[in-house]
């Protein structure tokens, strides 16, 4: 589901950011959410300040290993 939201904000031309790092009573109370739930994640989602170009990516040869890793 999250991953869907995240593929969501990027069709949309909008950045967001999965953060699971936080104290989590303290987002509830912040939150004001009732006591059966707790949050799990914050997804930011909003435009953004720049885009950035895309990073190069490696061959698939050297990051995908069959059988064993190469010497």
């Amino acid at each position: 589901c999250v991953e869907n939201m995240l593929l969501g904000a990027v069709h949309l031309n909008l950045a967001s950011c999965y953060i699971s790092g936080f104290r989590m009573l303290d987002m509830a109370k912040a939150l004001n959410l009732p006591g059966h739930m707790e949050p799990v994640a914050i997804l930011p989602i909003g435009h953004p300040r720049e885009v950035g170009a895309a990073r190069p990516r490696p061959p698939l040869q050297e990051i995908v290993h069959f059988e064993k890793y190469p010497d």
